[in-house]
């Protein structure tokens, strides 16, 4: 009887519960794989986003720069690049590039265009395609 017992306790020793641990890990895997791949592609947009806030920045400083100086004092043409490092998170001195044009529209009012380009991984200004952002106003006398 012993014997019979012994024997139907072998046949449940299978390995099925090793097979079932290995098929949890494989799943549990896959999830943390997709996880990790939202976090990496969350904090990259974040990034972004605050490289963009940054050159909003830096363009509304310049932009207020040139409103505040007087009327005769704006040169019609083109500014010489201006660049501007700021530090961002990790990233130490990072290069914000800043072209300006002022152009005459009539005797008592002049446009300034600007724009503020930056590179962030794959986007480079050496590979010319960098981000940028662009404004304009009007300057009266």
């Amino acid at each position: 009887m012993q014997l019979i017992a012994l024997q139907n306790k072998m046949k449940e020793n299978d390995g099925s519960a090793l097979i079932e641990v290995m098929v949890a890990l494989v799943v549990l895997l896959i999830v943390l794989m997709g996880l990790y791949q939202a976090a990496a592609l969350s904090i990259d947009s974040n990034m972004r986003n605050l490289l963009r806030d940054e050159a909003v920045r830096i363009a509304s400083d310049e932009m207020n720069t040139y409103r505040s100086a007087p009327f005769d004092g704006l040169a019609v043409g083109i500014i010489p690049q201006q660049t501007i490092n700021r530090n961002i998170r990790n990233v130490a001195a990072l290069p914000f590039y800043v072209n300006t044009t002022i152009s005459a529209l009539d005797a008592n009012s002049k446009q300034i265009n600007m724009t503020v380009m930056w590179g962030w991984k794959d986007r480079t200004i050496a590979g010319g395609n960098p981000y940028t952002f662009n404004t304009m106003t009007v300057v009266k006398r």
